[in-house]
């Protein structure tokens, strides 16, 4: 299961151990703090070089720049924090 964030892939986990079924192979994203004591295998946001690339921009407008707009691309990075990209049945 791909949840949207990690928040959601917390709700499925909460949801089947509290009926006491499996979780299933699960990856969240975004790496919210709760990935990581979740067990939970996630793609990262990365955030810190977006708010690099976001100063870059406001600080040559606030310069004066009017350069045509420029694209930048950010590349989310896994996160690998279980073998089965999940997490245990049990918490950790």
């Amino acid at each position: 299961v791909f949840a949207g964030n990690d928040r959601l892939a917390e709700g499925l986990v909460s949801y089947c151990r509290k009926r006491g079924r499996r979780v299933p192979a699960l990856v969240g994203f975004d790496d919210a703090p709760i990935a990581e004591s979740l067990g939970l295998t996630t793609i990262a946001i990365p955030w810190e070089e977006i708010a690099r690339g976001v100063e870059r921009v406001v600080a040559e407008r606030l310069r004066g720049s009017q350069a045509a707009a420029v694209r930048q691309t950010f590349v989310p990075q896994p996160v690998l924090r279980s073998l089965g990209l999940g997490v245990p049945d049990t918490p950790p």
